[in-house]
């Protein structure tokens, strides 16, 4: 005789599954964001002293202005 019992087996917890598709997803949402500020500040690195206090930029304030929303 068999010790086989039809129990049924546990419920899946969907959120443990969709968890490490939602990590990757906040992972290159950050990864974008990454790239964009840093062509935005290749960008305007390459521009000359007049070109960027034309826009109301000084060379030593582009970090800050490309990363300003972060703080």
């Amino acid at each position: 005789m068999s010790d086989f019992t039809n129990a049924r087996s546990a419920p899946v917890r969907f959120d443990l599954l969709v968890a490490p598709l939602r990590a990757a997803a906040k992972f290159f949402d950050a990864l974008n964001v990454a790239v964009q500020r840093n062509n935005e500040y290749q960008a305007l690195s390459r521009l000359s002293d007049a070109e960027l206090e034309r826009r109301g930029l000084a060379r030593e304030d582009l970090v800050r202005h490309v990363f300003a929303e972060i703080e």
